[in-house]
């Protein structure tokens, strides 16, 4: 390997072509971070260009902007961009419409075209303001080329390179190691048709999206490959050391790179299939929870429940269902969710271990087994409790709580709504609503006299199930802290949400007042009544534990 300083017309005049290689990743810079810092640098060096021509300087600055590092491998590859490559670098009268409008190279030509317009039409502007940039991109611009030998290992200088503060994602190490391993594996021949059939559309927008996991974002083709490692070692895999924990599998396994490659893709399809299941199935009320909650720990079960195609459908169901009900159960009580990463780890070996057909009861019998205080499903019992007890509003983490309004509505809609017209709880116009406010003594002033317990139990009610719904951002704030006389006509007016429509504007099934009796006001016992009813439709929506530890309501 040498190395050494070259400048940016060198590379360009050299009598070979550059190509980039198949484990590259996909063109990443942006305006802010990238397109707008590389030219301010090659405007500055155009601008000392023309200080030296009009000063008549006949031996220029050598000052020199430095661009980052180019590795050179004399081996024959094909670039992924190409087809953008290639209309970004078309002749100046080549008027074809781009393959891709949206695509980050053809949005960095079309940007870097105004930017060199622009600095053509200022008003200073100097006749030979073009070639002064184009003498400024050749000879101040300047790289460290890296020429590798025969024998010397491209991709440990790709890991280990990096310009302008744009981080290697771990797919693109990942990606790296592949590749490569596919060359020295034999199979180079197919390393193309892998690519653009396969690994390709992990390198989309869609894959390199930015997804939550706790309070940290993640692109979603690193948690996908994260899933995928830990169903094929059934341990606990840290996105953050990733591409190490990759690595070391890949240096054990005897799997050969091409057959991983399309696995890899054959899981992001199972994934887009399961993340698009209908909300009116089990799994997809537990993928809709999952997503509005950012709880991805489920992920690398359900991917194997769903990448098997000998588990049946009524069996994911069951799965589903017990892992939905499982965390629902645990949120509503406020128990922990610390081990959750190796709880799901032994979801997976249940489901690896057990017959095909047997699947999702293996998980539901696995999760009812478990007894210590960070894993136990909590009984019909304890799960009845925490619903009709005070304060589930302070108790439960928000999303989740959201997320069971949600799922309660629309398990009461599902008669008349189908589809895409379900509520998702991930849905930020979409808030919980206190019907009893929380600033209740504003204008829902106790009767003169009132005794302390009858505060007491009025400052309980305001955090039940009972007394709270679900409104959109707009209607939220309207309704703020009025008077039951003023908030009642603009739900009447405004909500089409069946939790209101049903048990506050109507009188449930459950009572046996008439409904202008009970929407006469809103009170302690209705908010009583009203909790009984959604703790009992909680409780059908997301039973317990298989027998014989789950008693029933």
């Amino acid at each position: 390997m040498q190395a050494g300083d070259v400048k940016l017309g060198q590379v360009f005049s050299n009598d070979h072509v550059n190509v980039i290689p198949l484990f590259q990743r996909p063109y990443v810079w942006d305006k802010e971070e990238n397109w707008e810092p590389l030219w301010r640098d090659v405007a500055l060096a155009a601008l000392a260009v023309e200080a030296d021509r009009l000063s008549g300087n006949q031996e220029p600055s050598d000052t020199t902007y430095f661009l980052g590092a180019v590795v050179v491998h004399q081996r024959p590859k094909h670039p992924q961009d190409r087809a953008a490559f290639l209309w970004a670098v078309r002749r100046p009268d080549d008027d074809s419409v781009p393959p891709d409008g949206n695509h980050r190279l053809v949005r960095a030509r079309r940007w870097f075209e105004e930017q060199i317009a622009l600095w053509q039409d200022q008003d200073d502007a100097q006749p030979t303001r073009l070639e002064d940039v184009l003498t400024a991109l050749k000879d101040r611009m300047q790289l460290v080329q890296i020429n590798l030998g025969t024998s010397d290992r491209p991709q440990v200088i790709f890991e280990a390179l990096n310009h302008r503060g744009v981080r290697l994602a771990a797919a693109d190490l990942v990606k790296n190691r592949l590749f490569y391993e596919v060359e020295g594996q034999g199979d180079g021949k197919d390393a193309e048709s892998l690519l653009l059939n396969h690994w390709i559309l992990l390198d989309n927008e869609y894959w390199r999206s930015m997804v939550t996991t706790g309070r940290i974002k993640r692109a979603l083709v690193d948690l996908l490959i994260s899933y995928w490692l830990t169903v094929q070692t059934q341990d606990e895999v840290i996105v953050d050391s990733l591409f190490k924990d990759f690595s070391h599998w890949m240096d054990r396994t005897d799997e050969r790179a091409a057959n991983t490659i399309r696995d890899l893709r054959r899981y992001a399809d199972v994934y887009a299939s399961v993340f698009a299941t209908p909300a009116d199935t089990a799994t997809g009320r537990l993928v809709a929870t999952m997503r509005a909650t950012n709880t991805n720990t489920p992920w690398p079960a359900l991917l194997a429940l769903h990448a098997a195609p000998a588990v049946p459908e009524q069996q994911r169901e069951v799965a589903a269902a017990a892992i939905d009900s499982f965390l629902m159960r645990r949120g509503v009580g406020g128990l922990t969710s610390k081990d959750y990463n190796r709880l799901f780890i032994g979801v997976l070996k249940a489901i690896v271990d057990a017959e095909p057909t047997e699947a999702g009861d293996a998980v539901a019998a696995f999760l009812a087994s478990q007894t210590a205080d960070s894993r136990y499903w909590p009984s019909d019992k304890e799960f009845r409790e925490a619903l009709i007890g005070a304060g589930i509003y302070g108790r439960m983490y928000r999303a989740r709580l959201k997320a069971l309004l949600v799922q309660m509505e629309n398990h009461l809609r599902s008669d008349m709504v189908v589809g895409n017209n379900m509520l998702d709880a991930a849905n930020s116009n979409l808030n919980i609503e206190h019907v009893l406010p929380q600033k209740w003594r504003t204008n829902w002033q106790l009767p003169d006299g009132a005794t302390e317990t009858e505060e007491l139990r009025r400052e309980h009610a305001v955090d039940r199930l009972g007394n709270l719904t679900l409104a959109t951002t707009k209607l939220n704030p309207a309704m703020s802290n009025k008077a039951w006389s003023d908030k009642r006509p603009l739900l009447h007016s405004h909500s089409l949400v069946r939790l209101t429509t049903a048990s506050i504007l109507a009188s449930p099934e459950t009572s046996e007042l008439t409904d202008a009796d009970w929407i006469s006001i809103w009170d302690e016992d209705r908010i009583e009544c009203r909790t009984e009813l959604l703790a009992r439709l909680a409780g059908e929506l997301w039973p317990g534990p298989p027998e014989p530890m789950g008693d029933k309501l």
